[in-house]
C-alpha cells in the first residue's frame, strides 16, 4: 500500500507540472483501482473511499479528453467490481453502480464502436445482474440474460478470443451444455479459460456442472474428476 501512496505522489507531481496530462489520471484512476480491490478484504470501507477517488480521476480525464473511451471503460470496470463487492450488504446500491457501468460502457462504445473488451465487460455484468436478480426478479433476470446473449452474439464472429469464455456461461445458464463446451474448448484454444479455481467457483456453470458433457471436459482439461458438491 506504500507503493500505491508513492505512486499516487508521482502522478500528483506530474498533473502539477502538465496539468492537461489526462493519461496520469486514467494511470492514477486505474491505480486506485487495483488498491480498492486489495483493500476490499481487510478494509472495506477504505476499498469504497479508493473507488471513489478513481472514479474522479477518470472524471478528470474526459473533463481534459471527452472522447477518451479507455477512460470509460476503466470507470465501468470499476463500477461493476463496486457493485458485485455492494451486492451482499447494499443491493439497491449495487443496482444503482451496475447501471453507471452500463452508461459508462455504452458511452465508450458510442466513441468506439469495435472496442470489444467494453461489449466483453457488459455482456458479462448483466450475466451477473441475471444472477443476483433470477430469484428475486426472474423476469427481469431474463431480460438481463437475453440482452447480455445479444451482446455476446453482435460481438462472437467479430473476436470469438475475447467472447468465448462469457459465451459458454451464457449457454451454461441457458442449459445448453453441447455450446458450453465447444465455447469452453475454444476459451481454452485461444488461451484465454481462467483458472480452474475460477471455474469451479462461477456460479454460471451450477447447471452444467452435473451434466456428462461437462465433467468430460473437466476432466480433459484439468486432469481430474469435477467432484460435484
Amino acid at each position: 500500500f506504500e507503493k500505491w501512496a508513492e505512486a499516487g505522489e508521482k502522478y500528483a507531481q506530474a498533473l502539477s507540472i502538465k496539468p492537461d496530462k489526462h493519461d496520469a489520471l486514467l494511470n492514477w484512476g486505474t491505480a486506485l483501482g487495483d488498491e480498492a480491490r486489495a483493500l476490499l478484504s481487510e478494509d472495506r470501507g477504505k476499498a469504497f473511499e479508493k473507488w471513489a477517488e478513481a472514479g474522479e480521476k477518470y472524471a478528470q480525464a474526459l473533463s481534459i479528453k471527452p472522447d477518451k473511451h479507455d477512460a470509460l471503460f476503466n470507470w465501468g470496470s470499476e463500477l461493476g467490481d463496486e457493485a458485485q463487492a455492494l451486492l451482499s450488504e447494499d443491493r439497491g446500491k449495487a443496482f444503482e453502480k451496475w447501471a453507471e457501468a452500463g452508461e459508462k460502457y455504452a458511452q465508450a462504445l458510442s466513441i468506439k464502436p469495435d472496442m470489444h473488451e467494453a461489449l466483453n465487460s457488459l455482456a458479462g455484468m448483466l450475466v451477473q445482474e441475471y444472477q443476483a436478480l433470477k430469484l428475486t426478479d426472474p423476469d427481469l433476470a431474463n431480460t438481463k440474460l437475453e440482452e447480455a446473449g445479444l451482446h455476446l452474439e453482435s460481438g462472437i464472429s467479430k473476436s470469438p478470443k475475447m467472447y468465448a469464455y462469457n459465451y459458454a456461461c451464457y449457454f451454461a445458464i441457458r442449459n445448453n451444455i453441447e455450446d458450453c463446451v465447444y465455447w469452453l474448448e475454444e476459451a481454452q484454444r485461444y488461451g484465454n479459460l481462467p483458472s480452474q479455481k475460477h471455474i469451479n467457483q462461477d456460479q454460471d456453470f451450477d447447471q452444467a456442472r452435473s451434466s456428462v458433457e461437462f465433467q468430460d471436459w473437466y476432466k480433459r482439461t484439468f486432469n481430474e474428476d469435477y467432484i460435484t458438491a
